[in-house]
Protein backbone atom coordinates (compact mmCIF):
# COMPACT_ATOMS: atom_id res chain seq x y z
CA UNK A 1 0.00 0.00 0.00
CA UNK A 2 1.43 3.53 -1.25
CA UNK A 3 2.03 6.16 1.44
CA UNK A 4 0.90 9.69 0.83
CA UNK A 5 3.79 11.13 2.06
CA UNK A 6 6.35 8.74 0.17
CA UNK A 7 4.73 9.65 -3.41
CA UNK A 8 7.25 11.99 -5.79
CA UNK A 9 5.55 14.65 -7.91
CA UNK A 10 6.64 12.58 -10.73
CA UNK A 11 4.38 9.39 -9.06
CA UNK A 12 1.24 10.96 -9.11
CA UNK A 13 -1.25 11.01 -11.76
CA UNK A 14 -4.73 13.39 -12.17
CA UNK A 15 -7.51 11.93 -13.47
CA UNK A 16 -10.33 14.19 -14.90
CA UNK A 17 -13.44 12.02 -14.71
CA UNK A 18 -16.38 13.27 -16.79
CA UNK A 19 -20.21 11.87 -15.53
CA UNK A 20 -22.37 11.48 -18.67
CA UNK A 21 -25.85 12.12 -17.56
CA UNK A 22 -29.21 11.09 -19.93
CA UNK A 23 -29.26 14.27 -21.78
CA UNK A 24 -25.34 14.49 -22.53
CA UNK A 25 -26.34 10.74 -23.86
CA UNK A 26 -29.50 11.51 -25.76
CA UNK A 27 -27.05 14.81 -26.90
CA UNK A 28 -24.94 12.55 -28.80
CA UNK A 29 -26.21 8.89 -28.85
CA UNK A 30 -29.91 7.92 -30.83
CA UNK A 31 -32.26 4.96 -30.65
CA UNK A 32 -31.16 4.37 -34.36
CA UNK A 33 -27.65 4.63 -33.20
CA UNK A 34 -28.13 1.84 -30.07
CA UNK A 35 -30.10 -0.64 -32.18
CA UNK A 36 -27.37 -0.68 -34.80
CA UNK A 37 -24.77 -0.98 -32.40
CA UNK A 38 -27.00 -3.80 -30.30
CA UNK A 39 -27.32 -5.68 -33.92
CA UNK A 40 -23.74 -5.46 -34.13
CA UNK A 41 -23.03 -6.91 -30.93
CA UNK A 42 -25.13 -9.99 -31.35
CA UNK A 43 -23.82 -10.45 -34.47
CA UNK A 44 -20.36 -10.62 -33.09
CA UNK A 45 -21.60 -12.40 -30.08
CA UNK A 46 -22.83 -15.32 -32.47
CA UNK A 47 -19.58 -15.53 -34.31
CA UNK A 48 -17.64 -15.39 -31.25
CA UNK A 49 -15.71 -12.57 -32.51
CA UNK A 50 -16.89 -10.18 -29.50
CA UNK A 51 -14.37 -9.09 -26.28
CA UNK A 52 -15.52 -7.85 -22.86
CA UNK A 53 -16.51 -4.50 -23.45
CA UNK A 54 -14.90 -1.01 -22.55
CA UNK A 55 -16.49 0.46 -19.04
CA UNK A 56 -17.49 3.64 -18.58
CA UNK A 57 -18.99 6.21 -16.47
CA UNK A 58 -22.80 6.78 -18.04
CA UNK A 59 -25.97 7.11 -16.33
CA UNK A 60 -26.54 3.68 -15.94
CA UNK A 61 -30.23 4.06 -15.66
CA UNK A 62 -30.71 5.70 -18.63
CA UNK A 63 -28.24 3.97 -20.63
CA UNK A 64 -29.81 0.32 -19.27
CA UNK A 65 -33.13 1.22 -20.86
CA UNK A 66 -31.95 2.65 -24.02
CA UNK A 67 -29.67 -0.83 -24.47
CA UNK A 68 -32.49 -3.21 -23.33
CA UNK A 69 -35.07 -0.98 -25.48
CA UNK A 70 -32.19 -1.59 -28.76
CA UNK A 71 -31.71 -4.84 -28.31
CA UNK A 72 -35.83 -5.53 -28.26
CA UNK A 73 -36.06 -3.00 -31.22
CA UNK A 74 -33.31 -5.50 -32.98
CA UNK A 75 -35.13 -8.64 -32.18
CA UNK A 76 -38.21 -6.57 -34.05
CA UNK A 77 -36.97 -6.28 -36.82
CA UNK A 78 -35.10 -9.58 -37.19
CA UNK A 79 -37.96 -11.54 -35.95
CA UNK A 80 -41.46 -9.66 -36.43
CA UNK A 81 -43.33 -10.01 -39.63
CA UNK A 82 -42.60 -7.18 -42.11
CA UNK A 83 -45.46 -5.79 -42.50
CA UNK A 84 -46.19 -5.07 -38.60
CA UNK A 85 -48.56 -2.39 -38.00
CA UNK A 86 -50.21 -2.41 -34.48
CA UNK A 87 -48.45 -2.84 -31.27
CA UNK A 88 -49.34 -3.36 -28.04
CA UNK A 89 -47.57 -2.36 -25.08
CA UNK A 90 -48.04 -3.19 -21.40
CA UNK A 91 -46.55 -1.26 -18.47
CA UNK A 92 -45.58 2.33 -18.69
CA UNK A 93 -43.22 2.85 -16.52
CA UNK A 94 -39.53 2.68 -16.50
CA UNK A 95 -38.37 1.39 -20.19
CA UNK A 96 -41.67 1.54 -21.53
CA UNK A 97 -40.30 4.78 -23.78
CA UNK A 98 -37.34 3.17 -24.88
CA UNK A 99 -39.45 -0.14 -25.49
CA UNK A 100 -41.93 1.86 -27.71
CA UNK A 101 -39.08 4.17 -29.80
CA UNK A 102 -37.10 1.24 -30.82
CA UNK A 103 -39.98 -0.83 -32.39
CA UNK A 104 -41.87 2.71 -34.06
CA UNK A 105 -38.07 3.07 -35.14
CA UNK A 106 -37.74 -0.53 -37.12
CA UNK A 107 -41.33 -1.08 -37.96
CA UNK A 108 -44.26 0.65 -39.89
CA UNK A 109 -46.07 0.86 -37.15
CA UNK A 110 -49.58 2.32 -37.72
CA UNK A 111 -51.15 2.17 -34.05
CA UNK A 112 -49.74 1.57 -30.51
CA UNK A 113 -52.27 -0.03 -28.16
CA UNK A 114 -51.19 0.99 -24.25
CA UNK A 115 -52.29 -1.00 -21.38
CA UNK A 116 -51.51 -0.13 -17.69
CA UNK A 117 -53.57 -1.23 -14.23
CA UNK A 118 -54.03 2.09 -14.19
CA UNK A 119 -55.92 3.62 -17.23
CA UNK A 120 -55.09 7.25 -16.19
CA UNK A 121 -51.67 6.62 -15.95
CA UNK A 122 -51.73 4.55 -19.33
CA UNK A 123 -53.69 7.71 -20.74
CA UNK A 124 -50.70 10.28 -19.20
CA UNK A 125 -48.45 7.94 -21.04
CA UNK A 126 -49.82 7.79 -24.60
CA UNK A 127 -50.41 11.58 -24.05
CA UNK A 128 -46.73 11.91 -23.67
CA UNK A 129 -45.22 9.45 -25.81
CA UNK A 130 -47.91 10.96 -28.74
CA UNK A 131 -46.37 14.74 -28.15
CA UNK A 132 -42.70 13.47 -28.55
CA UNK A 133 -42.67 11.39 -31.02
CA UNK A 134 -45.39 13.10 -33.21
CA UNK A 135 -42.37 14.83 -35.49
CA UNK A 136 -40.47 11.45 -36.08
CA UNK A 137 -43.18 9.05 -36.51
CA UNK A 138 -46.64 8.63 -38.19
CA UNK A 139 -48.13 6.63 -35.48
CA UNK A 140 -51.78 6.70 -33.29
CA UNK A 141 -50.79 5.87 -29.69
CA UNK A 142 -53.83 4.90 -27.43
CA UNK A 143 -54.76 3.63 -24.09
CA UNK A 144 -56.64 -0.04 -23.97
CA UNK A 145 -59.15 -0.36 -21.60
CA UNK A 146 -58.09 -3.88 -21.09
CA UNK A 147 -55.47 -6.70 -21.81
CA UNK A 148 -57.65 -8.30 -24.28
CA UNK A 149 -58.50 -4.98 -26.48
CA UNK A 150 -54.53 -4.14 -26.30
CA UNK A 151 -53.59 -7.23 -28.24
CA UNK A 152 -56.85 -7.68 -30.26
CA UNK A 153 -54.55 -8.61 -33.74
CA UNK A 154 -51.17 -7.28 -32.37
CA UNK A 155 -48.43 -7.83 -34.67
CA UNK A 156 -45.95 -7.05 -31.75
CA UNK A 157 -46.15 -7.18 -28.06
CA UNK A 158 -44.06 -5.60 -25.73
CA UNK A 159 -44.24 -6.03 -21.78
CA UNK A 160 -42.52 -4.28 -19.55
CA UNK A 161 -44.44 -5.01 -16.37
CA UNK A 162 -43.50 -6.60 -13.15
CA UNK A 163 -47.45 -7.89 -12.91
CA UNK A 164 -47.35 -11.07 -11.79
CA UNK A 165 -50.86 -11.96 -13.53
CA UNK A 166 -50.47 -11.21 -17.30
CA UNK A 167 -52.96 -13.36 -19.03
CA UNK A 168 -53.19 -13.05 -22.77
CA UNK A 169 -56.21 -14.82 -24.72
CA UNK A 170 -54.39 -17.00 -27.30
CA UNK A 171 -57.45 -16.83 -29.11
CA UNK A 172 -56.92 -12.89 -29.77
CA UNK A 173 -53.18 -13.47 -31.11
CA UNK A 174 -52.41 -14.14 -34.35
CA UNK A 175 -48.74 -14.80 -35.52
CA UNK A 176 -47.15 -11.90 -32.97
CA UNK A 177 -43.86 -11.36 -31.57
CA UNK A 178 -43.71 -11.09 -28.11
CA UNK A 179 -41.13 -9.38 -26.18
CA UNK A 180 -41.03 -9.91 -22.45
CA UNK A 181 -38.71 -7.61 -20.74
CA UNK A 182 -40.15 -7.95 -17.15
CA UNK A 183 -43.29 -10.05 -16.75
CA UNK A 184 -44.13 -13.76 -17.38
CA UNK A 185 -46.85 -13.93 -19.82
CA UNK A 186 -49.79 -17.00 -18.95
CA UNK A 187 -51.47 -17.89 -22.17
CA UNK A 188 -55.26 -18.59 -21.74
CA UNK A 189 -57.54 -20.37 -24.22
CA UNK A 190 -60.86 -19.30 -24.28
CA UNK A 191 -63.51 -22.47 -24.12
Amino acid sequence: MLNAMSLNKKDVIIVKIVVLKEQDIKEVFSMEDAIKADKDALEFYSKGESNIPLRTNIDGTYLTRIRTGAVSGAATDILARKDSKIFALFGRDGQAETQLEPVLTVKDIEEVRVFDISEERAKDFTQRTSDKFADKFNVKIVAAKNSNEAVDNADVITCVTTSKNLYLMENLLKKTHILTVLAPILLTCKK
